[in-house]
């Protein structure tokens, strides 16, 4: 059904598709299950999501609500980081940050996620600067990240 129904929308921005038509989304979700099924063509799949959300950025030129913008930077660094490629996880949360106008709560949410990848993949320099950024966002940050 969804994929029946993806080509539906007029606007590529409306309908996260970049320049093919392809739908950005179906491509996460995609990649998503290949990655986690863990399918000899995982990473393939989710080289073409991650250059599809930044173009279907990129030609929209719109800036994306907060839900595109946590999908496009959580999910694909998650799955990035998944496939143990900690720099190119990193480089999705550096390179998304500038893209969105974002809330300060996803904006923290985003350098905190930095944060942490960066101190995974061994760049202190770059785990300092984020957790900074994340710091002068939540002042207290046990006090607005707990559940």
């Amino acid at each position: 059904m969804m994929r029946a129904n993806a080509g539906t929308a007029d606007s590529i921005g409306a309908a996260l598709n970049n320049s093919l038509r392809e739908p950005l989304c179906l491509k996460l979700i995609d990649a998503w299950m290949a990655v986690a099924r863990r399918q000899p063509d995982a990473r393939h799949k989710l080289e073409h999501a991650d250059s599809l959300a930044m173009e279907a950025h990129e030609i929209a030129n719109v800036e994306a609500p907060i839900i595109v913008a946590r999908i496009n930077v959580g999910i694909v660094a998650r799955m990035w980081e998944s496939l143990g490629e900690l720099p190119r996880a990193l480089t999705a949360y550096r390179h998304r940050y500038y893209h969105y106008s974002v809330s300060p709560v996803a904006a923290a949410w985003i350098a905190r996620e930095e944060g942490r990848l960066a101190t995974l993949a061994g760049d202190k320099q770059g785990a300092i600067r984020a957790y900074r950024r994340f710091l002068a966002m939540r002042p207290n940050p046990e006090a607005q990240f707990s559940s």
